[in-house]
Order: C-alpha cells, then sequence, then structure tokens
C-alpha cells in the first residue's frame, strides 16, 4: 500500500505542476463563479436553477472531464519522456502497483475538485434562491416542484399483434406483400402503423392510458404530466383539448382543458388525491379543437408521468458518484 500511496502523491505533484491542468482548473472555477453571474435565463425560477444546475455543473464536469484524461496520458508519458521511469521500475514496485498509484492519485484529485464544483454550485443555488430573493409562495414551489428528484414511468405499448398478425395473413393471401420482403419485416412494418394508428385521435374524439404506478403516491404530493403530439397539418397552430385523470372507476375525476403548440413538450400536474389511494391512473385525452384535425400521439414517448422519488440532496449526491465512476474511467483509460 505505502508504493501506491508514494506514486498517487507524485502524480497529484506532477498534475499540478502541469501548465494545462492548471488553465483548465481555471476554467473550472471561472465558470462555477463567472457562469450563473453573465447568463440570463427566460425570467423564471425553472430557469434560473436549469442555468445553475445545468450549465454550470455539466460544464464543469466536461471540464474535469478533459483534465481527467489529459493528466491520466500524460501520467506515465511525461516520465518517459523525461527519463524517470527508469528509477521507479528499478525499485520493487510491481507494474500493477505502479499503474494503481497514478490512477489513485489521479481519483484523489478528481474527488476532491468533484466536491469542491458540487459545494459550490448548492452554495449558489442556494444563495440565487435565498428568501431575501423569494416570496413565500416561490419558495414553497421551489422545493415542491424544482428542486425535487422524480422518476419516469411511461405507460405500456398498446397490444397490436393480433391486428399486425390477420393485416398480415390477409395481405400475404392477396399477394400485397413486396416479393423481396421477409415475414418478419412486414410484422414490423405493420406493427409499426399500427401503433401509430391507436395513438389518433380523431375530432371530437378521446384516447385513453391506463398506467400502474411503481407505489402508492402520497396524497399530498403532485404527478406531473408530460406529453407531445403531432397534428395532421403542416401547419403548427395551438390546438385545444381536454384532459381527463382518475381512476378506472371514475375516469373524469379532474378535467384540465389544454390549449398547446405541436411538436413541443407540455407539462400540467395533478394530486395524487385523485388516485383515491389506488395505483393505477387512467389519462384520457379528448379532442376538442374546432379545426378538424386529427390529434396523434405516435409512440410511447409522447407520454409520461414524472412521480416524486426523492429530495434533492440526495439526487445531486448520486448525480456526483455518477460523475465520479464516469471520471474513474477516464482515469483508467488515460494511464
Amino acid at each position: 500500500m505505502r508504493p501506491i500511496l508514494a506514486i498517487a502523491a507524485i502524480t497529484i505533484r506532477s498534475a499540478v505542476r502541469s501548465k494545462v491542468i492548471l488553465c483548465l482548473l481555471t476554467i473550472l472555477f471561472a465558470i462555477i463563479v463567472g457562469l450563473p453571474l453573465t447568463l440570463k435565463g427566460d425570467g423564471t425560477l425553472e430557469g434560473q436553477v436549469q442555468i445553475i444546475l445545468g450549465y454550470t455543473l455539466g460544464l464543469s464536469c466536461a471540464i474535469l472531464s478533459m483534465a481527467t484524461l489529459w493528466a491520466g496520458c500524460s501520467a506515465i508519458a511525461t516520465e518517459i519522456q523525461e527519463k524517470q521511469i527508469q528509477m521507479l521500475v528499478a525499485k520493487p514496485v510491481r507494474r500493477a502497483e505502479i499503474w494503481l498509484g497514478k490512477w489513485t492519485g489521479l481519483m484523489a484529485m478528481n474527488g476532491t475538485l468533484l466536491l469542491l464544483c458540487v459545494a459550490a454550485t448548492y452554495g449558489l443555488l442556494r444563495w440565487a434562491t435565498q428568501p431575501a430573493r423569494l416570496n413565500q409562495a416561490d419558495r414553497e414551489r421551489l422545493v415542491r416542484d424544482v428542486l425535487v428528484a422524480r422518476r419516469e414511468v411511461r405507460p405500456p405499448p398498446p397490444d397490436v399483434e393480433e391486428e399486425t398478425r390477420a393485416r398480415f395473413e390477409q395481405d400475404q393471401k392477396s399477394g400485397k406483400l413486396p416479393p423481396n420482403m421477409d415475414a418478419e419485416t412486414a410484422m414490423e412494418a405493420l406493427r409499426r402503423n399500427f401503433r401509430a394508428l391507436s395513438g389518433a385521435v380523431p375530432p371530437g374524439s378521446a384516447r385513453s392510458w391506463e398506467i400502474e404506478l411503481p407505489e402508492k403516491i402520497a396524497d399530498d404530493s403532485e404527478i406531473t404530466v408530460r406529453f407531445k403530439f403531432a397534428v395532421s397539418s403542416v401547419e403548427h397552430n395551438p390546438t385545444a383539448g381536454m384532459w381527463l385523470a382518475g381512476t378506472k372507476a371514475e375516469r373524469d375525476i379532474i378535467r384540465i382543458p389544454q390549449t398547446n403548440t405541436p411538436l413541443a413538450f407540455h407539462e400540467f400536474k395533478i394530486p395524487a388525491g385523485a388516485l383515491r389511494g389506488g395505483t393505477a391512473l387512467v389519462l384520457s385525452y379528448v379532442n376538442s379543437d374546432d379545426s378538424g384535425l386529427t390529434v396523434l400521439f405516435p409512440d410511447d414517448q409522447s407520454l409520461s408521468l414524472l412521480l416524486p422519488a426523492g429530495g434533492f440532496a440526495a439526487n445531486l449526491a448520486r448525480g456526483a458518484l455518477i460523475v465520479l465512476a464516469q471520471l474513474a474511467l477516464l482515469a483508467a483509460l488515460g494511464v
């Protein structure tokens, strides 16, 4: 263990003396401090948090990744170029210990810098959302809607196997299938076609989804519904519709009129108390637009539920661990 720690200390000193690494670290801290003060969001609370978390922390992780890869590649190459590796291999140190020592030194540096980045980002977030800057309603919405971990749940894909097989057999008997197309390719094409048709909502009609939740949601929490649709027109004018939310027994407990632009993601919230203690949510979309257009939900990516799954601090820690694992891989590849 002592040789590994000694090599790790040498690796840290070499990285600190590198001008490229020092330049990248300077850019890193300039991003953490300067970016939230120079970039302006869309004026909303979500936009402000997005700049601090998305841009600042995201760019910081990118800079750390570049610095890690550079330091890993130069960890042994520099010693070979400066003929210092001969002194190291002449000692009773195995090659695996040399590699592990280099990697340990890089990861010690990465862990420290990542901790500083996360702490600085969290501090900037607390400073930007302090009570002097936000009113009581915004602070409550910040905790409830923005600084919260959410899991995504999608409805099951529609079962179109029966229609697909029936149409395939019909087309096969009538000779409508191309002669150079194999059965599996033809079946998959028909399957995609029927799935697209199942997501079509003609004028005055409705489309329903039954979504089983992984667990019961607390009645005082909210479920976020995210959706995207298309229309049967080249013009993307706002389209009016009505969302119904409820249970299997009562599907219209909540009615939410919406007028949305096609081909863009939209969200609305429903209280978990609407489920009345159940774990299945039934959503229905009614096409009430007077333009006569058909609304299309083409695939399973068009609709999803965002469920509360924990607090902000725990989610930030999990994100930092994921980034640390990526840095560990980059350091291993570099060395």
